[in-house]
C-alpha cells in the first residue's frame, strides 16, 4: 500500500477511500435512526398505545419486554460504528497492513482449508485477508448495522402501533 498526498492507496480487494465513505454514511444514518427512535419514544404518550410504559406486553409463553432495552443496544452499536467512522484512518491501516503481510508471505500450497493439515491457523487467516473481498463486506455490514439500529423503531411498529 502506498501513501501519496495523505491519501491511502488501497489494495484490489480493499479500497479505503470507498469503504471510509462508507462507514460514514452507515454512522450518520445509524445515528440518525437511533435518534428518531429516541425522539419518538420520548415525545408520544405510552398510554396511548398498546404498550403502557414503553413495555411490549408478553403473553403466557414470552416474557414482556422493554423497548428502550432494544434503544440501549442499538445505541451502544451505533457507537461502535461511530468509533469506526471516527477512527477511520488508523482503521484502514490496520487491514492493509494485515493484507500486505499476506501478499508478501501467500505461498500457494493447494490446500485451502484450516483441517488439512497442511496449513497453520495463521497462514489460513493470512489467506482469508487477502482473498476477502474488504469493500462488499464492509457495505453489507454497514447495511446490516443500520437494520441493527432500526430494530426499536421495528419494534415500536409493530407491537405497539
Amino acid at each position: 500500500m502506498s501513501v501519496e498526498d495523505g491519501i491511502l492507496k488501497g489494495h484490489r480487494n480493499f479500497n479505503p477511500q470507498f469503504c471510509g465513505t462508507a462507514v460514514r454514511i452507515g454512522a450518520i444514518v445509524c445515528v440518525l435512526i437511533v435518534s428518531v427512535g429516541i425522539v419518538l419514544l420520548s415525545t408520544v404518550d405510552p398510554s396511548a398505545t398498546r404498550c403502557s410504559g414503553w413495555v411490549i406486553p408478553g403473553d403466557s409463553v414470552s416474557v414482556p419486554v422493554w423497548i428502550w432495552g432494544f434503544v440501549l443496544i442499538s445505541g451502544f452499536w451505533t457507537l461502535v460504528v461511530s468509533y469506526y467512522a471516527v477512527t477511520w484512518r488508523s482503521f484502514s491501516q490496520k487491514i492493509s497492513d494485515k493484507i500486505d503481510v499476506a501478499e508478501r508471505t501467500w505461498i500457494s500450497s493447494g490446500e485451502l482449508n484450516l483441517w488439512g493439515g497442511r496449513q497453520s491457523w495463521m497462514e489460513f487467516n493470512l489467506n482469508n485477508a487477502r482473498n476477502i473481498n474488504f469493500n462488499g463486506l464492509l457495505v453489507v455490514v454497514i447495511i446490516a448495522s443500520a437494520f441493527f439500529a432500526a430494530i426499536p423503531l421495528f419494534a415500536l411498529a409493530a407491537a405497539c402501533v
